[in-house]
């Protein structure tokens, strides 16, 4: 299953972030076992129907972050960190924190205070948390037609909030795959070599290997994910959540109750493999029934046609060698 056209991509990323952490919120910090209890692995329409029945459809932080950056990006046409702290610090102040971790508050409270954007985020080897990855999906659909500027712009945008090499790469990560879906060139066989290429040397890449020896000997999820990890590291989340869009890519609500069955930092595991999911098989292929409850889905709608409909903009602009246009 592939989504339909770019349109349905943008629509796929930004919804399937927002199902994936609203799936995966009522268990974070829950263990694995835990989980399981109440949601069993989806192997039918019974365990299907299971899981449609408990989701509530309320998300977090990672989704609100999410569309921080389509906001601006929709807005400006183009990525502008301070447009994008600005966005961070309305949201802040509206007080609806939805679990927003240390890393990414830290970083607002500074910008709010008047600290430029590129000295704002944490430093150090504790600043490579997936907050950096979590919401850069908007940022890789709408760099999609210039893949080596991408490189750069997932830097930037992630700066804002962490200051990490480790970050950059757990950003560039789903952010060039989001890219290729929305370039229409998302194989799932060359997905994990293509990304380490345009990775470049770092733990994220290393993860991405094992994620690749995991899916070859056909491990079963539920050891696969306990052998990755689904922590806030960034490393974890990017090999858990490439892993479990990967052990099902033509079924985004598989993937995604595979990610949240992984417990831990369920929310935005799930929401990471939302994005590459609902990215490749587009609005289209989500679950309908976790549509149907899903938060402010419309305006979520909205916002990725107004992101889409910028992205043709700037993109004709630039020329048909640009990747977005001539593959619409």
């Amino acid at each position: 299953m592939k989504a339909k056209d770019a349109r349905d991509t943008f629509r796929g990323a930004l919804l399937g972030t927002a199902c994936g952490d609203a799936a995966g919120m009522p268990f974070e910090f829950a263990m694995p076992p835990t989980i399981s209890r109440v949601l069993p692995r989806i192997s039918g329409p019974e365990s299907r129907a299971r899981w449609a029945s408990e989701f509530k459809g309320i998300w977090t932080d990672d989704t609100m972050m999410t569309l921080c950056h389509a906001r601006s990006l929709a807005r400006l046409g183009k990525l502008d960190p301070e447009d994008t702290g600005r966005e961070f610090v309305a949201w802040v102040d509206t007080g609806d924190l939805r679990g927003i971790g240390f890393t990414c508050h830290g970083a607002i409270k500074k910008l709010k205070a008047g600290v430029p954007w590129d000295r704002a985020g944490k430093t150090g080897v504790t600043a490579a948390g997936n907050g950096a990855a979590m919401k850069i999906a908007p940022v890789g659909l709408f760099g999609s037609h210039d893949l080596e500027r991408l490189r750069d712009d997932c830097r930037i945008a992630t700066l804002i909030t962490h200051n990490c090499d480790e970050a950059f790469a757990g950003a560039r990560a789903v952010a060039f795959a989001v890219a290729l879906a929305a370039r229409r060139e998302l194989d799932p066989a060359t997905l994990i070599d293509r990304t380490i290429a345009f990775v470049g040397p770092s733990k994220t890449a290393e993860r991405l290997r094992r994620v690749a020896v995991l899916l070859h000997e056909k491990t079963a999820p539920v050891h696969a994910l306990l052998d990755l990890k689904c922590g806030g590291y960034v490393v974890e989340t990017v090999g858990a959540s490439f892993f479990s869009f990967l052990a099902s890519p033509d079924d985004p609500e598989l993937a995604m109750a595979t990610a949240v069955l992984g417990g831990f930092d369920a929310d935005t595991t799930a929401a990471v493999t939302g994005a590459l999911a609902g990215a490749y098989a587009g609005q289209s292929g989500l679950p309908a029934a976790w549509l149907a409850k899903l938060e402010a889905a419309s305006e979520i709608l909205d916002l990725a046609d107004r992101l889409h409909d910028r992205w043709i903009e700037v993109a004709s602009q630039q020329g048909p060698e640009s990747g977005g246009p001539a593959r619409p």
